[in-house]
């Protein structure tokens, strides 16, 4: 009996405080954001797969096709619930008794290891078990509801943070299948959510995305879990394992097996954009082994340029040129001799001849 009105002492200012805030809470419900991102996702897509298409990425042109399909039914789940939450009747907003937030706090030390309140941050908050979904170790969850935010009516006035995060490989912000920046898509639990809150069952609110986190639902995850240890390819964009993927030798670029080339000159893994065909043979070779022509500025592979340094075409042009030269016709000069003549008087000297 002591145990647990100490246990009452304990939570029985917290109780009041939140109680404040559904004293302080409005009732107007806001009206609930359009899907923009997904929208702006849709208008990429075709983009993109134009380009896969033009550079024969069949893979990354199915993996696209397959994106437009799912976030096309997103969307229009998306928008079918913004229009269901603007005709729906909302829960009415209740301010629970003292008594009952009380009785909701005991439960939550009861059902969670971790339960906290901290007065200057306006939080309340718990803390789940490590979750593990088809043996993907996510680790626990803090669920934090911010009081404050209760007051304005937000719809979504908590956050869900990894304390010991293990995201995706391909999103760092996603760290559960239903959790990206901190905010988790409810799904179908957004109606009970709601109506916790609005009834300040906060009890209830913490046990329904409790659950939500131990769930996996593959309709709808923002990764998921068969593709969590994958690695996007630079090139292709198509999800890899990490054991299926190399790394180029010129940019250190993530590639697939199906997407990364050699180069003809190293032989080394090469990505395709960092490969250039010699205009010589048609190889294709890396920065590194490529030259330049002295005549032209032709780049040509090391087997293609010649020890003049010149490409195929320079080349031929010049031993054509040497072949062609004609000989210089200018004779030599002739040699001047001097003769000497005798003078028949005296004083006169010898003219040259």
């Amino acid at each position: 009996m002591n145990k647990k009105r100490s246990s009452r002492n304990v939570w029985l200012r917290p109780a009041r405080r939140v109680q404040q805030y559904f004293e302080a809470t409005t009732t107007q419900y806001p009206i609930p954001e359009l899907p923009i991102g997904l929208w702006k996702r849709l208008e990429q897509i075709p983009h993109l797969r134009e380009i896969a298409i033009a550079h024969d990425w069949l893979l990354a042109t199915d993996r696209l096709k397959r994106e437009y399909q799912s976030k096309l039914i997103q969307f229009h789940d998306a928008m079918t619930s913004v229009r269901y939450e603007i005709d729906r009747p909302h829960p009415r907003q209740i301010t629970p008794t003292l008594r009952d937030l009380l009785a909701d706090l005991e439960a939550l030390a009861d059902d969670f290891s971790d339960v906290k309140f901290e007065s200057k941050s306006h939080v309340l908050s718990v803390t789940t078990e490590p979750i593990t979904l088809l043996a993907v170790e996510l680790g626990p969850f803090e669920i934090q509801l911010h009081c404050r935010d209760l007051q304005s009516g937000q719809s979504s006035p908590y956050r869900v943070i990894a304390l010991e995060p293990n995201p995706s490989s391909t999103n760092d912000e996603v760290t559960h299948p239903h959790v990206q920046s901190e905010s988790l898509c409810e799904g179908d639990g957004r109606q009970a959510i709601a109506a916790a809150l609005a009834q300040g069952r906060i009890h209830d609110f913490f046990v329904i995305v409790a659950n939500l986190l131990r769930t996996y639902n593959e309709g709808s995850p923002y990764v998921g879990l068969d593709d969590w240890f994958g690695t996007l390819c630079d090139d292709c964009g198509d999800l890899r394992s990490s054991d299926a993927i190399v790394s180029c030798g010129q940019c250190v670029g993530a590639i697939c097996e199906d997407c990364i080339d050699r180069c003809a000159g190293c032989d080394e893994n090469t990505c395709r954009g960092c490969l250039e065909a010699c205009p010589g043979c048609d190889d294709y070779c890396c920065s590194g082994c490529l030259s330049t022509c002295v005549d032209c500025d032709t780049t040509c592979c090391p087997s293609c340029l010649t020890d003049s340094e010149r490409c195929p075409d320079c080349h031929e042009t010049q031993e054509e040129s040497d072949e062609y030269e004609p000989f210089p016709t200018t004779e030599p000069p002739v040699p001047q001799t001097s003769v000497t003549v005798q003078s028949d008087r005296l004083g006169q000297a010898a003219v040259p001849a």
